[in-house]
């Protein structure tokens, strides 16, 4: 397997050259990711927490996201506990992947979110990538206040995984996370029943993709 994706990479850098691309190559793989959450209070296991993994991409001049090489999501179960296998290896020649990758979103309805991230410099770039929250237990937040007020605490959450980007390296985003974007759909519902301006997506505004209805695929998760 890895002798073949070595003699794809070898045709990517002929292409390129031949194409005048000035993206170069790179193959990435990421390590298994697992943990618990608990209440910050109670330290009791949370269940139902949505997270997601996200092992983005950057590029540019002054660099910039371009793309996922991979994410996916996960539930968490009655102790609390999630778990995403390892992946790879993995050929792009869409950007290159920053030591922060990758980036873990926590959510669930009633707490505040949490966004982790690996600290730039804790580990230095590799073709091999692991999350330094691996084994970690994550403390969730029950937030008190008002509706507005959550409105505001949980900002553009939803803009960490480009949900309602059209650009070809995020499109059809939605697919691989259904559970987070029907998350994202039901609290512009919610909000919006309570006449509470908000960002979040709605189901209307989530793009078919390939010829697949999102109102088809996400019926099932938006009970």
């Amino acid at each position: 397997m890895k002798l073949q994706l070595y003699k794809t990479l070898v045709i990517f850098m002929v292409l390129s050259a031949l194409s005048g691309c000035t993206s170069m190559p790179h193959i990435y793989s990421g390590d298994a990711i697992e943990g618990w959450v608990i209440d910050s209070k109670t330290k009791e296991p949370i269940e139902g927490v949505v997270v997601v993994e996200i092992w983005g991409l950057e590029g540019g001049f002054h660099p910039d996201h371009t793309a996922n090489i991979h994410i996916a999501e996960t539930i968490t179960d009655k102790k609390g506990y999630y778990s995403f296998s390892s992946w790879g290896p993995k050929l792009t020649v869409q950007g290159t992947m920053g030591s922060f990758a990758p980036r873990l979103v926590f959510y669930k309805f009633g707490y505040e979110d949490v966004r982790l991230s690996n600290k730039v410099g804790g580990y230095p770039p590799a073709d091999y990538r692991v999350s330094q929250y691996n084994g970690e237990k994550i403390e969730f937040v029950k937030f008190n206040g008002s509706a507005e007020e959550y409105n505001k605490s949980l900002g553009s959450i939803h803009y960490l995984l480009n949900i309602q980007h059209t650009k070809d390296n995020f499109k059809c985003m939605w697919v691989m996370v259904p559970v987070f974007t029907s998350e994202m759909i039901k609290l512009s519902k919610y909000f919006w029943e309570r006449k509470i301006s908000n960002s979040f997506p709605r189901l209307e505004g989530i793009d078919d993709c390939n010829g697949r209805s999102a109102r088809v695929i996400l019926k099932d998760y938006l009970k």
